[in-house]
């Protein structure tokens, strides 16, 4: 690594979200939250796959604190985000937390078929099958 050349790559969209995909893929989900704070201070403007991207960092390495904070600042009804949040809060047993996120969507977003999914897991690991039961008629409409 010492002998490479150094260069300097300019930071745009997709350079971000590839830098924030590639940290994710190694288990640097702080890097990739860096990276997104990073891209938001520039004159970048973060979209929904670079906020994607952070939330699923913080959700593979279980950090489902950082994944809902990192939501909060996504634009409104950025769906793979969400369902990403809700996923880290599910396999943190914080079921409420999950529903909540999906919730938080709106009445007017419609749930995707992993966003079902992720809602039955949540009520699964925290024992309410009423609610799962709910999720499971919904997604098969």
């Amino acid at each position: 690594m010492h002998a490479m050349p150094q260069t300097r790559i300019a930071l745009d969209a997709v350079t971000g979200n590839a830098a924030i995909t590639t940290s994710a893929a190694g288990g640097q989900w702080a890097l990739a939250l860096e990276i997104l704070r990073e891209t938001r201070q520039s004159s970048l403007r973060a979209n929904h796959v670079t906020f994607s991207a952070a939330v699923a960092a913080c959700e593979e390495m279980g950090h489902w604190q950082a994944a809902l904070a990192t939501l909060r600042a996504a634009p409104p009804l950025c769906v793979i985000a969400s369902n990403a949040a809700a996923s880290a809060c599910s396999e943190a047993r914080c079921w409420e937390k999950a529903l909540a996120v999906l919730a938080w969507l709106g009445p007017g977003a419609q749930l995707s078929t992993i966003s079902c999914s992720t809602c039955i897991s949540a009520c699964e690991r925290g024992r309410r099958w009423q609610l799962a039961l709910k999720f499971l008629q919904q997604g098969q409409q």
